[in-house]
């Protein structure tokens, strides 16, 4: 089972994201935030396999609540999920430590496969 952090400031979105996750049977929504902060203090607590955070959020910005997460755990894995779609924004999370960017537009389908994808490697070898 693969456990999930939502951070993201917009109910809707949270919401949305969760029962996306709900209709999967290997994923589980561990840990919600609506900023920066919560979500760097869900991510000390333990308990998730991957974090998937959206760049605009109050506290912590997302370029710093990247940073300070690949410090604290650097094989978290980092998804981004923003409205964002400038070059220089996703090079600045990558650089940053995530490991996928994904705008807003995508499919939901997508999500998903780059949740798995980038948790299999870790699930396979525990």
């Amino acid at each position: 089972m693969i456990h999930l952090l939502i951070a993201d400031d917009h109910a809707a979105v949270r919401q949305g994201l969760r029962l996306l996750f709900e209709l999967v049977d290997d994923v589980v929504v561990a840990a919600e935030a609506v900023d920066g902060d919560e979500a760097l203090q869900a991510v000390e607590r333990g308990g998730i396999d991957l974090a998937l955070i959206d760049l605009s959020m109050p506290g912590l910005s997302g370029v710093e609540l990247i940073e300070k997460i690949h410090v604290f755990n650097a094989r978290l894995p980092i998804v981004v999920l923003s409205m964002h779609s400038e070059l220089q924004v996703i090079q600045r999370a990558l650089v940053a430590g995530a490991s996928r960017y994904l705008v807003k537009g995508c499919d939901s389908e997508e999500i998903v496969d780059t949740v798995r994808r980038l948790c299999r490697p870790a699930r396979q070898a525990g």
